[in-house]
Protein backbone atom coordinates (compact mmCIF):
# COMPACT_ATOMS: atom_id res chain seq x y z
CA UNK A 1 0.00 0.00 0.00
CA UNK A 2 3.00 2.17 0.94
CA UNK A 3 4.60 1.63 -2.37
CA UNK A 4 1.20 2.48 -4.02
CA UNK A 5 1.14 5.93 -2.62
CA UNK A 6 4.65 6.36 -2.89
CA UNK A 7 4.42 5.82 -6.42
CA UNK A 8 0.91 7.87 -6.77
CA UNK A 9 2.72 11.09 -4.88
CA UNK A 10 5.55 10.42 -7.26
CA UNK A 11 3.36 10.66 -10.33
CA UNK A 12 2.21 14.05 -8.67
CA UNK A 13 4.89 15.67 -8.24
CA UNK A 14 6.31 14.97 -12.09
CA UNK A 15 2.69 16.17 -12.84
CA UNK A 16 3.20 19.39 -11.30
CA UNK A 17 6.91 19.71 -12.77
CA UNK A 18 5.42 19.40 -16.01
CA UNK A 19 2.77 22.05 -15.91
CA UNK A 20 5.15 24.10 -14.49
CA UNK A 21 7.81 24.36 -17.27
CA UNK A 22 4.50 24.37 -19.53
CA UNK A 23 3.68 27.71 -17.67
CA UNK A 24 6.84 29.14 -17.84
CA UNK A 25 6.90 28.71 -21.47
CA UNK A 26 3.32 30.07 -22.04
CA UNK A 27 4.80 33.18 -19.90
CA UNK A 28 8.19 34.21 -21.67
CA UNK A 29 7.16 31.80 -25.21
CA UNK A 30 10.59 30.19 -25.29
CA UNK A 31 13.30 29.22 -23.46
CA UNK A 32 16.74 27.02 -23.02
CA UNK A 33 16.69 24.42 -20.38
CA UNK A 34 18.78 25.87 -18.05
CA UNK A 35 16.43 29.03 -18.25
CA UNK A 36 13.87 26.54 -17.03
CA UNK A 37 15.96 25.15 -14.52
CA UNK A 38 16.59 28.67 -12.80
CA UNK A 39 12.48 29.42 -12.72
CA UNK A 40 11.30 26.51 -12.18
CA UNK A 41 13.45 25.58 -9.34
CA UNK A 42 14.44 21.80 -10.39
CA UNK A 43 17.97 20.64 -11.16
CA UNK A 44 19.22 20.51 -14.81
CA UNK A 45 18.82 16.58 -15.16
CA UNK A 46 15.16 16.96 -13.77
CA UNK A 47 14.62 19.73 -16.48
CA UNK A 48 16.03 17.69 -19.53
CA UNK A 49 14.13 14.58 -18.28
CA UNK A 50 10.80 16.45 -18.68
CA UNK A 51 11.88 18.36 -21.69
CA UNK A 52 12.34 15.01 -23.46
CA UNK A 53 8.55 13.57 -22.31
CA UNK A 54 7.12 16.89 -23.19
CA UNK A 55 8.47 16.47 -26.95
CA UNK A 56 8.18 12.88 -27.30
CA UNK A 57 3.80 14.22 -26.64
CA UNK A 58 4.53 16.53 -29.64
CA UNK A 59 3.91 19.27 -26.82
CA UNK A 60 7.46 21.27 -27.31
CA UNK A 61 9.51 21.35 -29.81
CA UNK A 62 13.04 23.34 -30.53
CA UNK A 63 12.36 27.01 -31.18
CA UNK A 64 11.39 27.75 -34.63
CA UNK A 65 11.62 24.31 -35.97
CA UNK A 66 9.01 24.69 -38.62
CA UNK A 67 9.07 28.73 -38.87
CA UNK A 68 9.25 29.71 -42.66
CA UNK A 69 12.57 30.03 -44.32
CA UNK A 70 14.24 28.26 -40.59
CA UNK A 71 17.57 27.05 -42.15
CA UNK A 72 19.93 24.77 -40.41
CA UNK A 73 21.85 26.50 -37.62
CA UNK A 74 25.40 27.48 -38.13
CA UNK A 75 27.47 25.29 -35.93
CA UNK A 76 28.83 26.43 -32.53
CA UNK A 77 31.46 25.30 -30.58
CA UNK A 78 31.08 23.19 -27.08
CA UNK A 79 27.65 21.36 -25.80
CA UNK A 80 24.62 23.27 -27.89
CA UNK A 81 22.13 25.43 -25.79
CA UNK A 82 18.22 24.48 -26.98
CA UNK A 83 15.85 26.40 -27.10
CA UNK A 84 12.70 25.43 -26.94
CA UNK A 85 9.12 26.09 -27.03
CA UNK A 86 5.35 25.09 -26.99
CA UNK A 87 4.45 22.98 -29.97
CA UNK A 88 0.81 21.00 -29.42
CA UNK A 89 0.10 22.22 -33.41
CA UNK A 90 -1.98 18.83 -33.71
CA UNK A 91 -4.44 20.38 -30.77
CA UNK A 92 -6.87 22.85 -31.24
CA UNK A 93 -9.20 25.34 -29.05
CA UNK A 94 -12.13 27.53 -30.16
CA UNK A 95 -13.83 29.86 -29.19
CA UNK A 96 -17.20 31.50 -29.94
CA UNK A 97 -18.21 34.66 -28.61
CA UNK A 98 -21.65 36.23 -29.39
CA UNK A 99 -23.21 39.57 -28.80
CA UNK A 100 -26.14 41.84 -29.77
CA UNK A 101 -25.63 41.28 -33.20
CA UNK A 102 -22.69 40.05 -33.56
CA UNK A 103 -20.96 36.07 -33.85
CA UNK A 104 -17.17 36.11 -33.74
CA UNK A 105 -15.18 32.42 -33.90
CA UNK A 106 -11.20 32.39 -33.43
CA UNK A 107 -9.60 29.26 -33.22
CA UNK A 108 -5.49 28.39 -32.31
CA UNK A 109 -3.12 25.71 -31.73
CA UNK A 110 -1.97 24.98 -28.14
CA UNK A 111 0.84 27.32 -28.70
CA UNK A 112 -1.60 30.25 -29.42
CA UNK A 113 -1.05 30.18 -33.09
CA UNK A 114 -3.81 31.67 -35.22
CA UNK A 115 -5.93 28.67 -36.92
CA UNK A 116 -9.51 30.41 -37.27
CA UNK A 117 -10.50 33.93 -37.16
CA UNK A 118 -13.98 35.06 -38.49
CA UNK A 119 -16.27 38.21 -37.62
CA UNK A 120 -20.38 37.53 -38.18
CA UNK A 121 -22.85 39.64 -38.11
CA UNK A 122 -25.67 37.77 -37.40
CA UNK A 123 -29.28 38.39 -35.57
CA UNK A 124 -28.83 36.97 -32.32
CA UNK A 125 -32.18 36.12 -31.15
CA UNK A 126 -33.74 37.02 -27.86
CA UNK A 127 -35.78 35.34 -25.51
CA UNK A 128 -35.26 32.06 -26.49
CA UNK A 129 -31.48 30.32 -25.93
CA UNK A 130 -32.58 27.16 -27.73
CA UNK A 131 -32.69 29.40 -31.23
CA UNK A 132 -29.27 31.53 -30.30
CA UNK A 133 -27.78 27.88 -29.94
CA UNK A 134 -29.14 27.26 -33.67
CA UNK A 135 -27.47 30.02 -34.74
CA UNK A 136 -24.16 29.11 -33.08
CA UNK A 137 -24.24 26.14 -34.84
CA UNK A 138 -22.83 27.05 -38.15
CA UNK A 139 -20.38 29.19 -37.45
CA UNK A 140 -19.00 26.85 -34.45
CA UNK A 141 -18.88 24.05 -37.53
CA UNK A 142 -17.04 26.41 -39.67
CA UNK A 143 -14.60 26.68 -36.77
CA UNK A 144 -13.73 23.81 -36.12
CA UNK A 145 -13.86 22.42 -39.89
CA UNK A 146 -10.83 25.03 -39.86
CA UNK A 147 -8.67 23.84 -37.12
CA UNK A 148 -8.88 20.02 -38.38
CA UNK A 149 -7.73 21.84 -42.35
CA UNK A 150 -5.31 22.94 -40.14
CA UNK A 151 -4.34 19.30 -38.90
CA UNK A 152 -5.38 20.02 -35.22
CA UNK A 153 -7.42 17.95 -33.32
CA UNK A 154 -10.67 20.01 -31.18
CA UNK A 155 -10.17 19.42 -27.79
CA UNK A 156 -11.82 22.14 -26.01
CA UNK A 157 -15.19 24.67 -27.34
CA UNK A 158 -15.69 27.68 -24.95
CA UNK A 159 -18.59 29.87 -25.50
CA UNK A 160 -18.12 33.31 -23.96
CA UNK A 161 -21.60 34.94 -22.51
CA UNK A 162 -22.43 38.06 -21.85
CA UNK A 163 -23.94 37.07 -18.65
CA UNK A 164 -23.22 35.55 -15.36
CA UNK A 165 -22.06 31.97 -15.59
CA UNK A 166 -22.19 29.57 -12.05
CA UNK A 167 -19.12 28.31 -11.06
CA UNK A 168 -20.84 25.17 -9.89
CA UNK A 169 -23.20 24.15 -13.09
CA UNK A 170 -21.57 26.19 -15.76
CA UNK A 171 -24.96 27.53 -16.62
CA UNK A 172 -26.01 31.00 -17.65
CA UNK A 173 -27.59 31.99 -14.14
CA UNK A 174 -29.34 35.43 -15.74
CA UNK A 175 -29.09 37.04 -19.10
CA UNK A 176 -30.85 40.89 -18.63
CA UNK A 177 -29.94 41.22 -22.80
CA UNK A 178 -31.20 37.87 -23.63
CA UNK A 179 -33.89 37.37 -20.72
CA UNK A 180 -32.52 34.17 -19.50
CA UNK A 181 -32.47 32.15 -16.53
CA UNK A 182 -30.79 29.05 -15.58
CA UNK A 183 -29.61 27.85 -19.23
CA UNK A 184 -27.43 24.96 -19.80
CA UNK A 185 -26.29 26.93 -22.93
CA UNK A 186 -22.92 24.08 -23.55
CA UNK A 187 -25.43 21.39 -23.66
CA UNK A 188 -27.79 23.25 -26.17
CA UNK A 189 -24.81 23.78 -28.45
CA UNK A 190 -23.28 20.36 -27.68
CA UNK A 191 -26.47 18.42 -28.59
CA UNK A 192 -26.40 20.32 -32.24
CA UNK A 193 -23.02 19.91 -33.23
CA UNK A 194 -22.32 16.69 -35.20
CA UNK A 195 -18.87 16.09 -33.93
CA UNK A 196 -18.26 18.20 -30.56
CA UNK A 197 -14.85 18.23 -28.62
CA UNK A 198 -14.37 16.17 -25.92
CA UNK A 199 -15.10 19.49 -23.70
CA UNK A 200 -17.80 22.25 -24.24
CA UNK A 201 -18.15 25.09 -21.92
CA UNK A 202 -19.47 28.31 -21.34
CA UNK A 203 -17.63 31.21 -19.89
CA UNK A 204 -18.70 34.66 -18.60
CA UNK A 205 -16.96 38.05 -21.02
CA UNK A 206 -16.11 39.77 -18.58
CA UNK A 207 -14.20 37.38 -16.11
CA UNK A 208 -12.31 36.12 -19.51
CA UNK A 209 -11.54 39.49 -20.26
CA UNK A 210 -10.30 40.16 -16.76
CA UNK A 211 -7.63 36.89 -16.76
CA UNK A 212 -6.62 37.68 -20.39
CA UNK A 213 -5.76 41.38 -18.93
CA UNK A 214 -4.25 39.79 -15.91
CA UNK A 215 -2.06 38.03 -18.21
CA UNK A 216 -0.78 40.38 -20.25
CA UNK A 217 -0.08 42.81 -17.50
CA UNK A 218 2.42 40.68 -16.19
CA UNK A 219 4.06 39.64 -19.37
CA UNK A 220 4.66 43.53 -19.70
CA UNK A 221 5.88 43.55 -16.17
CA UNK A 222 3.24 45.66 -14.75
CA UNK A 223 1.40 45.46 -11.72
CA UNK A 224 -1.29 42.67 -11.83
CA UNK A 225 -2.12 41.72 -8.21
CA UNK A 226 -4.50 44.27 -7.40
CA UNK A 227 -6.70 44.93 -10.81
CA UNK A 228 -10.04 46.39 -11.60
CA UNK A 229 -11.25 45.54 -15.16
CA UNK A 230 -14.38 47.44 -16.38
CA UNK A 231 -16.47 47.01 -19.40
CA UNK A 232 -18.99 48.67 -21.54
CA UNK A 233 -20.44 46.87 -24.81
CA UNK A 234 -23.48 44.89 -24.53
CA UNK A 235 -23.67 45.84 -21.20
CA UNK A 236 -21.73 47.00 -18.01
CA UNK A 237 -19.37 44.54 -16.03
CA UNK A 238 -15.90 43.45 -15.36
CA UNK A 239 -13.90 41.84 -12.73
CA UNK A 240 -11.59 41.88 -9.65
CA UNK A 241 -8.01 40.45 -9.48
CA UNK A 242 -6.95 40.65 -5.35
CA UNK A 243 -3.63 39.60 -4.50
CA UNK A 244 -2.77 37.95 -7.64
CA UNK A 245 -6.18 35.83 -7.63
CA UNK A 246 -9.25 36.25 -10.14
CA UNK A 247 -12.22 37.36 -7.38
CA UNK A 248 -14.88 34.83 -7.89
CA UNK A 249 -17.32 34.65 -5.18
CA UNK A 250 -19.39 32.09 -3.97
CA UNK A 251 -22.14 32.92 -7.08
CA UNK A 252 -22.48 33.89 -10.77
CA UNK A 253 -22.95 37.18 -9.62
CA UNK A 254 -20.08 38.27 -8.41
CA UNK A 255 -18.67 42.07 -9.40
CA UNK A 256 -21.64 43.21 -11.21
CA UNK A 257 -20.81 47.18 -11.32
CA UNK A 258 -23.93 47.64 -13.39
CA UNK A 259 -26.41 46.42 -11.46
CA UNK A 260 -25.23 48.72 -8.05
CA UNK A 261 -27.79 50.65 -7.61
CA UNK A 262 -27.07 54.53 -8.46
CA UNK A 263 -30.19 56.29 -8.59
CA UNK A 264 -32.47 54.97 -5.95
CA UNK A 265 -36.07 54.90 -6.61
CA UNK A 266 -34.37 55.28 -10.54
CA UNK A 267 -35.73 53.68 -13.81
CA UNK A 268 -36.85 49.91 -13.05
CA UNK A 269 -33.97 47.46 -14.40
CA UNK A 270 -35.06 43.97 -15.77
CA UNK A 271 -32.94 42.25 -12.79
CA UNK A 272 -35.84 43.67 -10.28
CA UNK A 273 -34.26 46.71 -8.95
CA UNK A 274 -34.17 50.08 -9.31
CA UNK A 275 -31.71 52.61 -10.31
CA UNK A 276 -28.96 50.30 -11.54
CA UNK A 277 -26.09 51.81 -13.11
CA UNK A 278 -27.21 50.42 -16.84
CA UNK A 279 -30.49 51.68 -16.61
CA UNK A 280 -28.69 55.47 -16.73
CA UNK A 281 -24.92 54.70 -18.31
CA UNK A 282 -25.88 51.86 -20.31
CA UNK A 283 -24.82 51.29 -24.03
CA UNK A 284 -28.23 51.04 -25.04
CA UNK A 285 -29.11 54.47 -23.47
CA UNK A 286 -26.10 55.92 -24.83
CA UNK A 287 -27.03 54.82 -27.85
CA UNK A 288 -30.76 55.97 -27.13
CA UNK A 289 -29.55 59.07 -26.64
CA UNK A 290 -27.31 59.45 -29.54
CA UNK A 291 -30.57 58.86 -31.81
CA UNK A 292 -28.82 55.25 -33.07
CA UNK A 293 -31.11 52.90 -31.03
CA UNK A 294 -32.46 52.40 -34.69
CA UNK A 295 -29.14 51.23 -36.22
CA UNK A 296 -28.54 49.32 -32.87
CA UNK A 297 -31.97 47.33 -33.47
CA UNK A 298 -30.83 47.16 -36.92
CA UNK A 299 -27.15 46.07 -37.40
CA UNK A 300 -26.22 45.37 -33.93
CA UNK A 301 -24.68 47.00 -30.81
CA UNK A 302 -21.17 46.77 -32.19
CA UNK A 303 -21.69 48.34 -35.49
CA UNK A 304 -23.86 51.21 -33.67
CA UNK A 305 -21.48 52.25 -31.09
CA UNK A 306 -19.14 52.64 -34.28
CA UNK A 307 -21.36 54.85 -35.74
CA UNK A 308 -21.49 56.58 -32.13
CA UNK A 309 -17.53 57.57 -31.98
CA UNK A 310 -17.30 57.88 -35.64
CA UNK A 311 -20.00 60.73 -35.08
CA UNK A 312 -18.31 61.97 -31.72
CA UNK A 313 -14.97 62.29 -32.95
CA UNK A 314 -16.51 64.34 -36.27
CA UNK A 315 -18.16 66.83 -33.52
CA UNK A 316 -21.43 65.88 -33.94
CA UNK A 317 -22.78 68.07 -30.67
CA UNK A 318 -25.78 65.40 -29.92
CA UNK A 319 -23.60 62.77 -29.95
CA UNK A 320 -20.48 64.89 -28.08
CA UNK A 321 -23.05 65.97 -25.27
CA UNK A 322 -24.49 61.90 -24.73
CA UNK A 323 -20.87 60.59 -24.51
CA UNK A 324 -20.39 63.35 -21.59
CA UNK A 325 -23.53 62.27 -19.58
CA UNK A 326 -22.42 58.80 -19.64
CA UNK A 327 -18.78 58.72 -18.53
CA UNK A 328 -20.09 61.09 -15.54
CA UNK A 329 -22.46 58.77 -14.37
CA UNK A 330 -19.16 55.23 -15.47
CA UNK A 331 -16.93 57.82 -13.45
CA UNK A 332 -19.05 57.55 -10.34
CA UNK A 333 -19.22 54.30 -10.53
CA UNK A 334 -15.26 54.47 -11.62
CA UNK A 335 -14.67 56.65 -8.56
CA UNK A 336 -16.61 54.34 -6.08
CA UNK A 337 -14.83 50.93 -7.44
CA UNK A 338 -11.50 52.38 -6.30
CA UNK A 339 -12.30 53.90 -2.97
CA UNK A 340 -13.56 50.02 -2.25
CA UNK A 341 -11.14 47.95 -3.65
CA UNK A 342 -8.00 50.32 -3.70
CA UNK A 343 -6.69 48.54 -6.87
CA UNK A 344 -3.09 49.09 -7.92
CA UNK A 345 -4.22 49.18 -11.91
CA UNK A 346 -7.65 49.88 -13.44
CA UNK A 347 -8.00 48.33 -17.59
CA UNK A 348 -10.75 49.86 -19.37
CA UNK A 349 -12.50 47.63 -22.03
CA UNK A 350 -15.10 47.97 -24.39
CA UNK A 351 -15.69 51.67 -25.53
CA UNK A 352 -14.63 52.93 -21.68
CA UNK A 353 -10.98 53.07 -23.69
CA UNK A 354 -12.22 55.54 -26.07
CA UNK A 355 -13.79 57.96 -23.21
CA UNK A 356 -10.54 57.83 -20.47
CA UNK A 357 -9.36 61.09 -20.78
CA UNK A 358 -13.90 62.34 -19.72
CA UNK A 359 -13.41 59.27 -16.90
CA UNK A 360 -10.20 60.90 -15.38
CA UNK A 361 -11.34 64.99 -16.33
CA UNK A 362 -10.47 65.66 -12.44
CA UNK A 363 -7.67 64.15 -12.36
CA UNK A 364 -6.07 60.64 -11.19
CA UNK A 365 -5.80 61.81 -7.69
CA UNK A 366 -9.84 62.01 -7.69
CA UNK A 367 -9.93 58.05 -7.87
CA UNK A 368 -8.36 57.65 -4.54
CA UNK A 369 -9.74 57.86 -1.24
CA UNK A 370 -9.41 61.22 -0.14
CA UNK A 371 -6.15 62.78 1.33
CA UNK A 372 -4.66 59.39 0.69
CA UNK A 373 -1.81 58.58 -1.82
CA UNK A 374 -1.63 56.03 -4.33
CA UNK A 375 -4.35 56.53 -7.00
CA UNK A 376 -4.43 53.68 -9.31
CA UNK A 377 -2.73 53.14 -12.32
CA UNK A 378 -5.48 53.65 -15.82
CA UNK A 379 -4.89 52.33 -18.56
CA UNK A 380 -6.82 50.61 -22.03
CA UNK A 381 -7.29 46.59 -22.55
CA UNK A 382 -3.85 45.62 -23.80
CA UNK A 383 -6.12 42.95 -26.22
CA UNK A 384 -8.47 46.05 -26.69
CA UNK A 385 -12.08 44.25 -28.33
CA UNK A 386 -10.27 40.90 -28.13
CA UNK A 387 -9.94 40.70 -24.59
CA UNK A 388 -12.67 37.84 -23.74
CA UNK A 389 -11.60 36.12 -26.65
CA UNK A 390 -8.03 36.41 -25.28
CA UNK A 391 -8.87 34.73 -22.14
CA UNK A 392 -11.16 32.27 -23.24
CA UNK A 393 -8.38 30.81 -25.61
CA UNK A 394 -5.90 30.99 -22.78
CA UNK A 395 -7.90 29.12 -20.20
CA UNK A 396 -9.26 26.36 -22.96
CA UNK A 397 -5.88 25.89 -23.66
CA UNK A 398 -5.32 26.14 -19.77
CA UNK A 399 -7.12 22.83 -19.67
CA UNK A 400 -3.57 21.17 -21.37
CA UNK A 401 -1.26 23.41 -19.89
CA UNK A 402 -2.11 22.53 -16.82
CA UNK A 403 -2.12 18.65 -17.55
CA UNK A 404 0.72 18.22 -20.05
CA UNK A 405 1.12 14.47 -18.71
CA UNK A 406 -2.31 12.91 -19.84
CA UNK A 407 -1.63 14.32 -23.24
CA UNK A 408 0.37 11.86 -25.59
CA UNK A 409 1.53 12.18 -29.40
CA UNK A 410 -0.87 10.24 -31.61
Amino acid sequence: MDHVTGAARSEDVRAHNLAAVMAHLDLVGRASRAELSATTGLVSGAVSSLVQELRDARLVRPAGASEPGAGPRPPRRGRPTEIVEIDGSDLGFLVVQFLMGQVRVVGTDLAGRSLHDRTLALSTPVGDPAALADVLVAPTVAGLAGLRAAGARPVALAVVAPAPVDPTSGHVAFSVDFGWRDVDLAALLRDRLPDPPGRVMVLNDAQTATHAETVAQRRAGGPADDLVYLKADTGIGGGVVVAGRLLRGTTAFVFQPGHVVTVPGGPACTCGKRGCLVTVAGPDVLLRAAGLDGLAADAGFPAALDELFARHDAGDATTVGAVRENAAWLRLALVNVCVLLQPRVVVLGGYLARVRDLLLDEGDDGLGPAGLPGAPQVIAARHGADSALQGALSLCRGTVLASPGQVRAT
